[in-house]
């Protein structure tokens, strides 16, 4: 960016006044000493009037996607690369999702896609896109099924917290936690814990509803990459694996109800 300002003789206090920030700010911008927000990589894009590929490089040099794919809004059904869906369905028949850093599920494997539609519940979107914590948090969606919810959210709230602070823009993260606290005793269940140091990762998820429930060990993997109409380079592969034998059968003889396992399609 410094170079394409260079070669149109501008100067580091015009380029900065014309895109509404302060000099010393794109000084740091330039020299990879802070973050920046999307929107004023854009405005400051727009003084240098660069080439959509030359904003495109840059975008992708700062961590967004480039305007050509600057939309999160991956439809659920949308087809992901053939081997994030082999990755996904190993973990069958256990269920396994593939989440980005806003704790949007953009796939999911065919087991987890069966779970729900034999529960009858759909996850709950944020920016039309389903997304966990908000799930979780929502009478209607997942949080009945979730025997430990209170930690699955702040487990939640933490990772979220987590991806903020190393953002450029937190705001999309502080907008999901805000629509998150509005659900009914989220704000109590955060207060549990006033010392935003003790929020930690979750290592089990209890799953069930009345006298039966199976455990289940939560394990994430991040992987690179970019999904076509994705907006982050960073995805999460999360897959829950029986805590031990005895949920382990449970879940077994749960699922071997389903007319597709049964018909082999998992």
């Amino acid at each position: 960016m410094r170079q394409c300002r260079k070669q149109r003789n501008y100067s580091q206090q015009f380029v900065a006044s014309s895109a509404g920030i302060s000099s010393r700010h794109l000084s740091f911008v330039e020299c990879n000493k802070t973050g920046v927000s999307r929107k004023t990589l854009i405005r400051i894009f727009e003084v240098l009037a660069l080439q959509p590929s030359q904003e495109d490089i840059l975008l992708q040099l700062a961590g967004f996607s480039s305007q050509r794919s600057a939309s999160n809004k991956l439809e659920f059904n949308e087809t992901v690369p053939w081997a994030i869906g082999q990755v996904l369905d190993v973990y069958s028949p256990y269920p396994a999702y593939l989440l980005d850093q806003y704790l949007n599920v953009l796939a999911m494997n065919k087991v987890s896609k069966l779970y729900l539609d034999h529960i009858n519940i759909s996850l709950r979107n944020f920016n039309g896109v389903p997304n966990l914590l908000l799930s979780s948090v929502d009478q209607a969606s997942l949080r009945p099924y979730l025997r430990n919810w209170e930690e699955v959210v702040r487990s939640l709230i933490w990772r979220l917290r987590h991806h903020a602070r190393r953002s450029p823009d937190p705001e999309p993260f502080d907008a999901l936690e805000r629509e998150a606290a509005s659900h009914a005793n989220v704000r109590e269940v955060l207060r549990l814990d006033p010392n935003e140091r003790v929020l930690h990762g979750i290592d089990n998820v209890v799953v069930g509803r009345g006298s039966a429930s199976v455990e289940f060990t939560h394990i994430t993997s991040s992987l690179h990459g970019t999904l076509e109409n994705g907006h982050s380079p960073k995805f999460f592969v999360e897959s829950f694996l029986p805590a031990n034998e005895h949920s382990a059968l449970l879940f077994e003889q749960y699922i071997a109800r389903f007319p597709g396992f049964l018909s082999g399609n998992v």
